[in-house]
């Protein structure tokens, strides 16, 4: 019974907006991330979440595999991933679709910063405990 006026008051604390310029990039395993709509800022998702992601020219991201998906939208570059056995070339405009627990690792084979938009479930697993992230080789970003 009380779930509705909990609910409205989280949301209404979490934030709406986030501003391109307030990105910050960090390097991981995976590569360098920039979180945007997540719970760990501000935002009030319980099921969905969006980060930025880019690989240097060059360089590739690191080969992981995880209890979620991801769509993950080509903003800048080229390149191809590995995604289980199969290689996938990509380039500015594409989608890749990554299902879970599927092993997959992105080669920026241009001359520009590759960057993606990627979007993914990973609160929802995490919020039924159900999170899980492998890593194999790390990034060389």
């Amino acid at each position: 019974m009380n779930f509705a006026p909990r609910e409205e008051e989280r949301r209404r604390a979490g934030r709406v907006h986030v501003r391109g310029d307030d990105l910050i990039f960090e390097l991981t395993r995976i590569g360098r991330i920039a979180p945007a709509i997540e719970p760990a800022t501000g935002f009030h998702v319980q099921t969905i979440g969006t980060f930025f992601a880019e690989i240097p020219p060059g360089k590739k991201s690191g080969a992981h595999r995880h209890s979620y998906e991801e769509t993950e939208y080509v903003i800048s570059g080229n390149g191809y991933s590995i995604v289980e056995d199969q290689r996938v070339d990509w380039k500015e405009g594409d989608t890749l679709c990554i299902p879970v627990f599927t092993w997959h690792q992105h080669f920026n084979t241009g001359k520009q910063t590759a960057r993606f938009l990627v979007h993914h479930n990973r609160p929802y697993m995490q919020n039924m405990g159900f999170l899980m992230v492998e890593h194999g080789e790390d990034a060389d970003a």
